[in-house]
């Protein structure tokens, strides 16, 4: 993979990125944390969404994905609060529907996805990488 000129394809992480998941959907939370594991993730995850902020603090993941199929409205407060105090995490927002990002300030990614295009999102926005 080659970001802003450099070369990082050779490089090893130091310690597997840590994903804090927090969605009400226990399907959702069992598939992704099964799958993210596998591919070398340190995963946790959380059925209560509301409390995220209080577990980011706690936790201090690397990435948040975080369930907006609920409430977009709800998702992008969540994602305020945490950029706010955490600037260093990475919050992902998933959604049932992708297609209603026009009033929000955010990239929603469809919760579904391939694992393998979820992994590469992931990575590359923990890097600041364009998609």
């Amino acid at each position: 993979m080659q970001t802003s000129g450099v070369d990082i394809g050779n490089v090893r992480a130091l310690r597997p990125l840590r994903v804090l998941l927090a969605a009400r959907d226990r399907r959702f939370l069992r598939v992704a944390g099964f799958l993210l594991a596998r591919h070398g993730f340190a995963v946790e995850s959380t059925k209560r969404p509301r409390e995220l902020l209080a577990l980011v603090d706690a936790r201090c993941p690397d990435i948040v994905i975080l369930d907006g199929s609920d409430s977009l409205a709800d998702a992008a407060r969540t994602v305020g609060a945490i950029e706010a105090v955490h600037p260093h995490v990475t919050v992902i927002v998933m959604a049932e529907d992708a297609a209603p990002q026009t009033a929000v300030n955010f990239r929603i990614f469809p919760k579904w996805t391939s694992l393998e295009e979820l992994v590469l999102k992931i990575e590359r926005m923990h890097l600041g990488v364009p998609l």
